[in-house]
């Protein structure tokens, strides 16, 4: 039996035809996603990618915030818990060294993104954003520093 090259090409072109998907197709997929700060920025109402469903958000964070009457700096810790309640430890720099201590429960506004803590005056919310909160006003706006730049706590590994 003689093997003929006519019976051959029609295979190879088969098969060559069912090749896996050109790399292309993953880069679009990847320029797709959304990170959950712009989510919430675009006003995207997408249930899957909200802070409180889509974040690793217990742990510890601190970082120092200027808004303060009465004192320098405000240094603030807060942890938050699987149980969804807080540990705030506020320091007021130039005012003294005692740490002020809050805790209690706190809870999501609707679209999964800002957390409120109860049983403390504003301002008692923030932005849930990856590895860090952003303090927001009694608004629900974002606090700004005099560059723009919002108030956040960095999350310590």
């Amino acid at each position: 039996m003689k093997f003929n090259l006519i019976y051959l090409l029609p295979v190879l072109f088969f098969l060559g035809a069912c090749g896996s998907p050109e790399p292309e197709a993953e880069t679009e997929k990847k320029d797709e996603e959304v990170s959950i700060e712009e989510n919430y920025e675009q006003g995207v109402p997408d249930p899957a990618h909200t802070a409180k469903n889509a974040l690793d958000y217990y742990g510890a964070y601190e970082g120092i915030v200027v808004p303060c009457e009465d004192c320098d700096n405000v240094l603030m810790r807060i942890n938050l818990f699987e149980d969804d309640t807080y540990r705030l430890r506020r320091t007021f720099l130039g005012e003294s060294d005692e740490v002020h201590e809050d805790t209690g429960d706190f809870f999501w506004d609707d679209a999964g993104f800002k957390i409120t803590f109860e049983n403390i005056d504003p301002p008692n919310q923030f932005f849930v954003a990856e590895h860090r909160l952003m303090l927001l006003d009694e608004d629900g706006e974002r606090v700004k520093n005099e560059e723009g730049d919002p108030y956040y706590l960095a999350k310590r590994r």
